[in-house]
């Protein structure tokens, strides 16, 4: 990394002066013309050397070129000077180094894993683990995870789900936004009951990271649908949402703990899940048909992705550290 790119706004001030000097430089060569040529020579010199080096500097701070525009506003350099740096963390995150101690091969601090040998090498994450969870983790070969994490992964899965084409070919109206909120929520239970059955959870913590992963699923459901609540501000709308979602899990507990092999309990869980879903006036036992058939089939075919997971609190992981991905 050179000066320029470690000190972008004072590389910002040096190319604005260049260009400034260019402009006069040039310009003092045009005596010849009139005044309105003489000032178009001087802005386009200006303009040349600004643009492209602003284009740059806007990518190196991770923001978007529209701010180009900066540069014909009055004082739009300033504004540019106080663009935060999108990019400092992830920079800053990648200078942190560590050594394996078995092969000397460069790792990132928080890596638990050697990328060349496959060995583990010594981190924070270990430190806050009891010996049985260290244990657990190498001998099962697990991967650490965090709530924020795993309902990164999860929200992707939901996106490429077929269960909403189903359901919307056999409602004669379709989904509205609510219903296609509430499927979602419904997708993302049956996800979470799969991590509930297979994945291995950090010693005396199971409760606080199931209840912080469900309320990270919940939040990126309402941020993935775009679904908000009229006449409420965003942060409002989403309390209420996450609150509804809440409802609608606690339902789908119970229907969970419900289930029985029985024609009585099947038609009554079928029923129950279409009226948590589409409401009850389309909570009929022959709309719940889909839904019966993902609840129950769901949770244990996605066992096989989360059983290699260990699943730890927030701050005892930093995901994003290494991976230089920040949501």
């Amino acid at each position: 990394m050179n000066w320029f790119q470690r000190h972008l706004n004072w590389s910002l001030v040096l190319v604005n002066i260049a260009a400034l000097s260019a402009s006069i430089w040039v310009s003092l060569f045009s005596y010849e013309f009139t005044y309105p040529t003489f000032l178009f020579v001087g802005r386009a010199v200006a303009c040349a050397i600004l643009i492209p080096f602003t284009v740059w500097f806007l990518r190196r701070k991770g923001r978007s070129l529209g701010w180009v525009w900066m540069l014909f506003v009055p004082l739009g350099e300033i504004v540019l000077l106080c663009l935060r740096n999108h990019l400092t963390h992830n920079k800053k995150i990648k200078d942190v180094k560590k050594r394996c101690p078995y092969c000397g091969q460069s790792l990132h601090d928080a890596a638990l894993k050697c990328s060349r040998c496959k060995e583990w090498v010594p981190n924070e994450l270990f430190n806050r683990l009891s010996d049985e969870d260290v244990k657990l983790i190498k001998n099962g070969n697990l991967t650490p995870s965090t709530p924020s994490l795993v309902a990164y992964m999860v929200i992707g899965l939901l996106k490429d789900s077929n269960l909403k084409k189903q359901v919307e070919k056999q409602l004669i109206r379709g989904l509205n936004r609510k219903q296609s909120f509430n499927l979602l929520v419904f997708e993302s239970y049956c996800c979470f009951t799969a991590i509930c059955l297979s994945a291995k959870i950090k010693r005396g913590c199971r409760d606080t990271i199931m209840a912080d992963l469900k309320v990270k699923l919940l939040n990126g459901i309402i941020e993935s649908s775009g679904v908000k609540m009229l006449g409420t501000e965003d942060e409002e709308s989403t309390r209420i949402l996450r609150v509804e979602g809440e409802v609608l899990y606690n339902k789908f507990e119970d229907i969970w703990k419900d289930l029985g092999t029985d024609t009585p309990s099947q038609v009554r869980n079928t029923t129950a899940l279409a009226s948590a879903v589409y409401g009850d006036k389309q909570g009929d036992m022959f709309n719940g048909l889909p839904l019966y058939a993902e609840f129950i089939s769901t949770p244990f075919h996605m066992q096989e992705g989360f059983k290699d997971t260990f699943l730890v609190e927030e701050n005892d992981f930093d995901w994003q550290a290494i991976t230089g991905f920040s949501l």
